[in-house]
């Protein structure tokens, strides 16, 4: 065996940004540096509220190094140079500069991993998990998360259980154990080796493994045909595809996305994070994609051949930009920046304003894509939906069965229009929170047009073109009735907050009253766009009614 090396020899790990916060650790290892092909992928929380400090989210093992006994040495040294980068701290630049984090037996390090694989790989790759997190000193805590056994599968109706199932997955968490200071200080500046082909192999005194191997007899086991396994890989797209790019969210990546939102929810949650958006995706995307914007739907451009392949010629230039770049997301960036965009409320923004004002049992009369219903599943609290399009309320049933098994929430919808149901009989509520129709700025399957009913709608530019005199109807038999009808039927002392645009509060306030607090809600705005009102770019205001 060549003689051992330093860590910082033939350094495997390199810095970036993690799409769902924090600094993220990519570890590569390749043939010729380490004598096989393996990618690790950790991301550090720093200090974050409701985060573990340590996510371990890539795993990656070339095929043929598979069976070799590598992923226990590749992960817990992954995890061991984490570790020592939190304790100790890190400086690669300005940009990654990390501050250590001290020991606290009152606030201990935590870790996680969502595990989806193979049923026969599951236990394998569980116990792999669990060891590489004992070797820095964590321990595996039961935080009720069970194991899902095809949620595919499950989605279409079809039951499995463990004995036929194909994929198996769950979410596994971990907790640093007590340790004295010398303990940790010994983990936070001992001596890794980069994990090399061969120090798999090493008996007794090995720095990675200390237990002598034993040769087990493999039992006979009877063959059985097995039908031929579908890829769960993604394949881009091509130039060619002629098919709408939607997200295509699976049930396993919503099911996934659901409890990384729940486990957010559980402390000081980023209204601006996106996590959440997936699972919201996964019922109502395509319906979103329908609504009208500027007079036409996107699936309308895309079906417009002209406007289509001006589209992809701009695409085509931010994927050779972006090179390797996503065909499939070249092209939805395209739209995004040439058609505009039909946005939904962030799941993670709605948990902060329901945390905010303590509530127990939420009603949202437009409820629109669905993310204050996931928002309000990932605390446990109960929902009660109102929204005239019932082109949505299939997406809304397959949220709703999909996410069942990981919520206690009670989730009713109604399918009318708001101003026609009677609250009295919903059942009791204690905050109301919506972000009802900007006027006509989207127009949504099934919308009423209360100016000329029977006409074709006419729609803004955008929400700094909706005037002061345009609307008057729908302010009065729908938007302000509504509004009236829900605060009647609200407890004293609690509120009602609507997220929309100043313009639509004038209005509103000229029929009813003052609001009683404003609340700030971040957007997305291009860059030179328009300020609005007070200046504040990428700013909107949630307007708050308190009961008294």
């Amino acid at each position: 065996m060549a003689e051992q090396k330093e860590s910082i020899l033939d350094d495997p790990m390199s810095f970036g940004r993690s799409r769902i916060g924090g600094d993220l650790l990519i570890f590569n290892f390749t043939e010729d540096k380490h004598g096989f092909d393996g990618k690790v992928d950790i991301v550090i929380n720093r200090g974050v509220a409701g985060e573990s400090d340590i996510y371990l989210s890539k795993v990656e093992l070339a095929a043929k190094n598979q069976g070799q006994h590598l992923c226990k040495l590749m992960v817990t040294y992954c995890l061991q140079r984490a570790y020592q980068i939190i304790r100790r701290g890190w400086m690669e630049n300005e940009e990654f500069l990390i501050e250590p984090i001290t020991y606290d037996k009152k606030q201990k390090l935590t870790g996680d991993v969502y595990i989806s694989t193979m049923a026969r790989h599951f236990e394998a790759a569980k116990n792999c998990y669990i060891s590489s997190f004992e070797k820095i000193g964590f321990e595996h805590v039961n935080a009720g998360f069970p194991e899902e056994y095809d949620p595919d599968m499950q989605a279409d109706g079809q039951k499995t259980t463990r004995e036929n199932a194909e994929i198996i997955s769950q979410v596994l968490q971990f907790i640093e154990v007590d340790k004295t200071s010398a303990v940790v200080n010994a983990q936070s500046h001992s001596q890794l080796l980069v994990p090399e082909f061969g120090y798999q192999f090493f008996k007794e005194g090995g720095f990675f493994f200390g237990k002598k191997k034993t040769r087990k007899r493999r039992k006979k086991k009877s063959r059985k045909k097995k039908k031929k396994k579908q890829t769960r890989k993604k394949k881009d797209r091509k130039w060619t595809d002629t098919t709408y790019p939607y997200r295509n969210i699976t049930a396993r990546d919503a099911i996934k996305d659901f409890l990384r939102l729940r486990k957010l929810a559980q402390g000081d949650i980023n209204p601006r994070s996106t996590i959440g958006n997936s699972a919201v995706d996964y019922g109502t995307e395509k319906a979103r994609r329908k609504t009208k914007y500027r007079n036409r739907s996107f699936v309308e451009l895309w079906k417009n051949k002209e406007r289509r392949e001006k589209m992809l010629k701009f695409a085509k230039r931010l994927h050779k930009l972006n090179n390797p770049g996503n065909i499939h997301g070249a092209i939805r960036s395209a739209i995004d920046l040439q058609w505009g965009t039909v946005n939904t409320m962030r799941a993670a923004a709605a948990i902060h304003m329901y945390k905010k004002y303590n509530a127990t049992r939420v009603l949202d009369f437009t409820a629109g894509w669905g993310a204050r219903m996931v928002a309000a599943m990932a605390l446990d609290i109960d929902y009660i939906g109102i929204d005239s399009n019932k082109s949505l309320k299939p997406g809304y049933e397959k949220i709703i069965k999909l996410l069942k098994p990981y919520t206690k929430s009670k989730v009713k919808m109604y399918w009318q229009e708001a101003q026609t149901v009677d609250l009295s009989k919903v059942g009791k509520y204690d905050y109301v929170f919506t972000s009802p129709p900007y006027e006509y700025l989207e127009v949504y399957e099934n919308m009423t047009n209360y100016e000329k009913k029977g006409d074709r709608i006419r729609q803004p530019s955008s929400s700094q073109k909706i005037k002061m005199e345009d609307s008057a109807k729908f302010y009065d038999e729908f938007l302000v009735p509504t509004l009236k009808n829900a605060y009647k039927h609200l407890p004293r002392n609690k509120y009602i907050c609507l997220n929309m645009p100043d313009i639509m509060y004038d209005k509103i306030k000229k029929r009813w009253k003052k609001v009683t607090k404003c609340e700030d809600y971040s957007i997305v705005k291009r860059t030179g766009g328009p300020t609005g009102k007070d200046n504040r770019r990428g700013k909107e205001l949630i307007f708050c009614w308190k009961k008294r």
